[in-house]
């Protein structure tokens, strides 16, 4: 089993490199992902924050959360996210971050496992040279099949980040629902008007 998971992993992350350079290609993927990851959350965070409690939060280059709620002392109802204290405010921001990083190697992958499962069933399928180039019609068609490779990688890479940052709406509302369940504010993306 660890050494199904390491091979396609090894997959996964630059085949064709040494050691070294693969360390090195992996380390900047994860910093990409990383760095992409808290861009997409400085972005949405609050927005979304807004949407879910109405609490007047707004872009950060708008404002962010000057207009939130839980700066008015005279409102009966603040905003529980905003209101958090520092031993569950960091559920907001680095739990939401480190799931949505998860979520781009799972299914990274999950992607390449499949990819593996189906390039077998298919070199079964196909007559294969003692290299190992698939022969159509007498012509290898290595060419192709590093061509697709390529483009696989690349698709599956967009594919993983894609979900990693739509990941985010959901692993921060579910923390956000928390902060709702055990808090009296009466409003989460439906309820009674709060900022009155």
């Amino acid at each position: 089993m660890a050494a199904t998971m390491y091979s396609t992993a090894k997959a996964a992350f630059f085949p064709g490199l040494g050691a070294p350079a693969r360390v090195c290609c992996c380390l900047v993927e994860s910093a990409l992902v990383i760095l992409t990851s808290c861009a997409f959350q400085w972005v949405f965070h609050n927005p979304w924050c807004n949407i879910m409690f109405a609490c007047g939060c707004t872009w950060n280059w708008d404002g962010g959360w000057d207009e939130c709620n839980v700066h008015d002392v005279t409102n009966k109802y603040r905003c529980p996210l905003c209101m958090a204290n520092k031993w569950t405010a960091w559920t907001t921001t680095w739990l939401v971050l480190a799931l949505m990083v998860l979520t781009y190697y799972v299914v990274l992958l999950s992607a390449y496992r499949k990819e593996r499962r189906l390039k077998r069933k298919r070199t079964e399928r196909l007559d294969v040279e003692e290299g190992g180039d698939e022969v159509i019609n007498g012509h290898e068609v290595q060419g192709r099949s590093a061509l697709i490779s390529a483009v696989t990688f690349i698709v599956v890479r967009l594919t993983s980040l894609f979900v990693c940052l739509a990941s985010f709406f959901f692993f921060f509302t579910g923390v956000s629902f928390f902060f709702f369940l055990f808090n009296d504010y009466p409003h989460f993306f439906f309820g009674r008007d709060v900022n009155t």
